[in-house]
């Protein structure tokens, strides 16, 4: 025996006389000792257990773990509760299983260190217990028992599947091990006020809260504290619901809304700045058509020539400005027809040259063997001008470059949609697409900037109408285009504008006739039109052309002459937009009496615009307003299919 330590049979009698049940076992987890109580509680005879491994006592499913247990516990033997956190179970003789609390002590013998283990039954106490660890299991979100010290008591199984642990890795760690490092430290006097008045709360009202995974990853939670009263004092029941996906369709549903608020709002604009074309369209028809005549009838020698020049010139950049609205409300589209956009560049170089700045670069780098868009050439010289416009300005009086690139490419739905803070259209598919790239080294935009570039008037420039990106905008939507916009503050902004390809051949952009011409057989036209104006500019350069006009100041006036004097009109040259009666109702009464006769149809509004509404009713043309005197009569020599000759004084 060695010197000081008590031979184990000394403890046989304190151990028979306590009022629980004790197992006393040695270092290989055979029974030594196994009171009167233990015999009571696990039904066997202590004849029949003393030398049996401990194991026996317990369920099998318990078995093979609890060898690695007790060899952790005789490492380190201090006493302690077994289990800490969970629900034991202990096994009677007859196989049945009951829950229990078990303390383990060591001991050190003369017969070498041995482990006393007490155990009571908590059948009836745990009855309760276990409805609530079987709510708390059943719960649809993470459940987190902690006690005031802050370490984890309990987890569901939830928990386990959230956040990547299992309950053995959680119990008895402080439950910051589940949070962010940077809230550790308010995550401690939070923990401190709730403690002081614990009621049934939600946590971190108005923040952001957040967990962190086994694995280091964070996601968003909704968290709601809840008390509960132990014996061991109060503890915290802490429901943690994991929000990432309702995160997510928040952030979509969000994004769907800006898309949808943004559309609606050039929507409503368009409609603004369609009706303001209109109406400018149909004033400037008095201005710029007036001006063409009086220059066809002027000596170039008149000392008052060059005023007609610049009232000509004025009027041109109005209607390029009507053409800017009606471009943003996404009804622009005048003339389509199968474009090169290299060709289109090309012609354009000149002047993209000399409106750079004089520290500016510019660089063009074209796609060999590019394939057509279907467009309108006035249309994308105005998107290429305004974004090469806009790349200088960026630069300002700085060194830099700015580069044009063409190039085409395959794009799928998700390509075309990324990034994209405007609406996209819904006819936009997937498919080849041709794209033109504008870089600049630039001055660049923040992420409010970006969001708001295509804003109708918003503008970063000290001067300026705010209408040049908004008009691409509006044209790009009209060509069933997406424009992506890379930028970063002081690193530069690249827009890529994407068209789809073309199934046609490109054909050379045509010029404007700059001469008046006779129009074969002294034809009889109908010119109806509320505006004054306009019907003064339309009877001069048709008489000049040998032509004999009718006029009619609304729709009724209209028809009403037309039944007058059917048999002699030629053609019928209409506006579609007039009080009394509408255009569209004249046509169509014009049509069923003569359903061969030429209708010109005019409007301050584009080809676009009405095209879907006369698809396949006999149209012979489509006249965009402000008129020029040569391009009425080419429609009107076209629609009559008489061979033009030259009309006198023209020059």
């Amino acid at each position: 025996m060695t010197s000081g330590r008590v031979p184990l049979r000394q403890y046989a009698d304190v151990v028979e006389a306590a009022p629980t049940a004790i197992i006393v076992t040695d270092g290989e987890g055979r029974i030594r000792l196994f009171n009167r109580q233990a015999e009571r509680c696990l039904g066997w005879p202590r004849e029949d257990i003393l030398g049996e491994p401990l194991e026996l006592l317990l369920p099998e499913r318990y078995r093979a773990s609890h060898v690695d247990q007790r060899d952790t516990f005789l490492s380190a033997p201090v006493s302690r509760p077994m289990g800490a956190g969970r629900l034991l179970h202990a096994q009677r003789r007859d196989g049945s299983e009951f829950p229990v609390e078990i303390g383990l002590n060591p001991i050190d013998t003369a017969d070498g260190p041995m482990v006393m283990a007490t155990l009571v039954d908590i059948t009836a106490k745990s009855h309760e217990e276990r409805k609530f660890r079987m709510a708390v299991e059943a719960a649809p979100n993470g459940m987190i028992m902690v006690d005031q010290q802050g370490r984890i008591t309990m987890v569901n199984s939830r928990v386990e599947t959230d956040f990547g642990y299992t309950a053995d890795e959680l119990i008895g760690q402080p439950v910051e091990i589940l949070i962010p490092a940077r809230f550790h430290q308010r995550h401690h006097g939070d923990r401190a006020t709730y403690l002081g008045d614990p009621i049934s709360r939600p946590m971190g009202t108005g923040r952001d809260l957040f967990a962190v995974r086994k694995d280091g990853s964070e996601f968003p939670v909704e968290v709601g504290l809840n008390p509960i009263h132990t014996p061991a004092g109060i503890e915290v029941l802490a429901i943690v619901v994991d929000i990432s996906e309702r995160k997510r369709l928040e952030e979509q549903q969000k994004k769907l809304e800006q898309q949808i608020q943004h559309g609606q709002k050039l929507e409503s604009l368009g409609v603004l700045a369609g009706g303001i074309a209109h109406d400018f369209n149909n004033l400037l028809t008095g201005i710029l058509g007036n001006a063409d005549l009086a220059l066809m009838e002027l000596s170039r020698l008149s000392p008052v020539l060059p005023y007609l020049e610049n009232i000509q010139k004025s009027a041109i950049r109005a209607a390029d400005l009507c053409r800017q609205m009606l471009a943003y409300s996404g009804k622009g589209k005048f003339l389509v027809q199968a474009l090169d956009l290299n060709r289109l560049i090309d012609e354009m170089i000149h002047l993209l040259r000399v409106s750079m700045p004089k520290g500016v670069a510019f660089h063009h780098h074209p796609h060999p063997k590019l394939p057509a868009i279907d467009g309108d050439a006035t249309q994308i010289n105005q998107v290429v001008m305004n974004l090469i416009t806009n790349a200088a300005e960026a630069i300002g009086e700085q060194e830099g470059a700015v580069t044009i690139r063409t190039g085409a490419m395959d794009c799928d739905l998700d390509y075309l949609t990324e990034f994209s803070d405007m609406a996209i259209p819904d006819d936009v598919l997937p498919g080849r697409y041709v794209f033109l790239e504008v870089s600049d080294s630039g001055c660049g935009m923040d992420a409010e900037t970006r969001r708001r570039i295509f804003d109708p008037f918003f503008t970063t420039k000290f001067s300026g109408r705010g209408l040049g990106l908004a008009a691409v905008l509006g044209i790009i939507r009209s060509h069933k285009g997406v424009i992506r916009v890379y930028s970063e503050k002081d690193r530069g902004t690249t827009f890529k504008i994407l068209f789809p390809m073309s199934d046609q051949v490109s054909l050379p952009i045509g010029e404007d006739p700059r001469t008046l011409e006779m129009v074969a057989g002294s034809p009889t036209v109908l010119v109806v039109d509320d505006e004054q104006t306009v019907r003064t500019v339309a009877r001069t350069a048709l008489e000049s052309a040998g032509v004999t006009v009718l006029l009619a100041g609304d729709g009724r006036e209209g028809l009403e002459r037309f039944e007058a004097e059917r048999e002699a009109i030629s053609l019928v040259l209409l506006d579609l937009t007039m009080p009394v009666l509408g255009g569209e109702e004249v046509f169509r009464r014009i049509r069923r009496q003569a359903p061969d006769l030429p209708v010109i149809l005019m409007s301050g509004y584009s080809e676009h615009e009405l095209s879907s509404r006369f698809a396949g009713r006999g149209i012979s043309a489509f006249l965009q307003k402000p008129l020029r005197p040569a391009q009425l009569l080419q429609h009107v020599r076209e629609a009559l299919g008489g061979a033009p000759a030259t009309a006198p004084g023209a020059q």
